[in-house]
């Protein structure tokens, strides 16, 4: 039986007993269990020994490229050849597990050609049913334990199967890559995954590590600890590109920002020099006080963005939408105030304007307001916190005059 034939052991037996009751020939049967249970026992004895010669070569052909490639990844060292190499263990129920497919597929075998022997005699009426019954009854655990025995033994055959096809692709690297080992396998990622992990619990890889990412097996305790100091270094690094990231996003923002409020402020100042151009040319004195106030409160309000650029989005209608109607209102004015003739049309439109300004300077005022309520509700809270300290301190008035009736 070769090194790779423990796991077909129960297929064999299978075999050899379908065989059997096909041909009806169970004297073969016994000889060739016989022959094959012998077979599987000199196969434990070799395997409690050394590795086998053929092993032995695949570990001396393991792929340096594969090993490069990988280290290339992780550890960075000058002379890579110089990462101490991989410590590997047995094969965990290597031998329980051939036992069990061996006396397992036996004990199946038995247990159930006895019961089948019983159903065939009870059907020809050579036993009655209650015989047929105690017997069924006292087979059936042993037949059913068999069973367990045996699918245990298969499972650990394959097993370790997995595990020396593990070690052939593994050679003598330091660390390997589960998706190499799923390709080897056959087997899903996940699988190997579970499967590798399990196998380090029980010993087969005795320094075997998985990586966070569970991308990798790493097979000593040196190499391990080197990913981590290399994996460690490498979140150092990408924290700094995160925060250098971070920092040139704020520094683009705040230019983005600048420019913008760059442009407001031309914006805000030649509304309000076109306000005062205008002023210059109206002679009436109520109008002229109107458009002073106008371009007082527009020029407060800009300022006021000016050392707040955060309420920019609060003016943007203003600047917009309420700046441009203004200034066409008042240029609409001072064209009717050019005309020789004054008309009675001419005289209202005059005066809806005048009035008009009077509902705009009021709403600028109030725009201007809501404008420092941030600051005012935050001066407010600094007053109260200064109250707070200072009473605590006992620095008030009120603690002075407690201390000085105390000391009358």
């Amino acid at each position: 039986m070769s090194k790779n034939d423990f796991s077909d052991l129960g297929d064999q037996i299978k075999d050899m007993v379908q065989g059997a009751v096909k041909n009806m020939d169970f004297e073969k049967l016994n000889r060739d269990i016989s022959g094959t249970v012998g077979k599987a026992l000199d196969e434990v004895k070799s395997s409690m020994g050394m590795q086998s010669e053929r092993s032995k070569e695949d570990s001396k052909q393991s792929s340096p490229y594969r090993y490069q490639r990988a280290a290339d990844r992780y550890v960075r060292y000058e002379n890579r050849r110089n990462l101490p190499k991989p410590v590997f263990g047995r094969a965990k129920g290597a031998v329980a597990g051939i036992l069990g497919t061996v006396f397992g597929g036996i004990g199946t075998f038995a247990f159930g050609m006895a019961e089948l022997s019983i159903l065939s005699a009870s059907a020809a009426g050579f036993i009655g049913s209650g015989i047929t019954t105690i017997s069924l009854a006292v087979l059936s655990p042993f037949l059913l334990a068999s069973l367990v025995i045996l699918v245990s033994g298969i499972r650990m055959n394959r097993r370790t199967r997995r595990f020396k096809r593990y070690l052939y692709q593994i050679g003598q690297a330091s660390f390997i890559t589960m998706e190499e080992l799923s390709e080897a396998t056959g087997k899903s990622l996940g699988f190997v995954r579970r499967d590798v992990r399990k196998m380090i619990e029980n010993g087969m890889f005795p320094d075997g590590h998985i990586d966070p990412e569970e991308r990798y097996l790493i097979l000593n305790d040196e190499t391990y600890r080197l990913y981590q100091a290399t994996r460690m270094q490498q979140m150092e690094m990408k924290k700094q590109e995160e925060k250098e990231e971070e920092a040139r996003a704020q520094a683009q923002e705040k230019r983005r920002k600048d420019d913008k409020l760059n442009k407001v402020m031309e914006i805000g100042e030649e509304y309000a020099r076109q306000l005062k151009e205008a002023n210059l040319v109206l002679e009436e004195k109520e109008i002229s006080l109107k458009l002073t106030r106008l371009e007082m409160v527009i020029r407060k309000i800009f300022q006021c963005v000016e050392l707040n650029p955060e309420k920019l989005p609060e003016i943007e209608k203003f600047t917009e939408y309420y700046l441009p109607t203004t200034l066409k209102l008042v240029n609409a004015y001072r064209d009717f105030d050019k005309e020789t003739i004054q008309g009675e049309n001419i005289k209202k439109a005059k005066e809806e304007i005048s009035q008009t300004l009077n509902t705009i300077i009021h709403a600028f005022e109030n725009l201007l307001d809501s404008l420092y309520e941030d600051v005012a509700m935050d001066i407010s809270t600094d007053i109260s916190v200064l109250e707070t300290m200072l009473k605590q301190e006992g620095l008030t008035d009120s603690e002075f005059e407690q201390m000085k009736q105390k000391r009358e």
